[in-house]
């Protein structure tokens, strides 16, 4: 077990394209992390990205394997992001 994790959050930028390029860079980035294993030995098991889409349009790819992750579990974190993201939004302090 590890004391900490960094987890690296790349930013791929797609506002550029046209509404079908992006939509195939999205199908694309999600295909790839799909078919992307995870190094059991090495880790990390979880990864993610952001993709931008527009200015304020931003789309936020998740992926954890299930050793470390289970469905219950992914809907504590969405929930828990959803409210640190509605609490920063508004300049509040998430109560968690």
């Amino acid at each position: 077990m590890q004391p900490s994790l960094v987890i690296n959050l790349p930013l791929l930028d797609l506002s550029a394209l046209d509404a079908d390029e992006r939509e195939r860079a999205v199908a694309g980035t999600l295909d790839l992390e799909r078919n992307t294993s995870f190094d059991l030995e090495n880790g990390p098991l979880f990864r993610a990205t952001l993709l931008r889409l527009a200015e304020e349009e931003h789309l936020l790819v998740v992926n954890a394997h299930h050793l470390v992750c289970d469905g219950w579990s992914y809907i504590v974190i969405f929930d828990e992001l959803a409210e640190v993201y509605a609490g920063l939004a508004k300049a509040d302090q998430p109560v968690l």
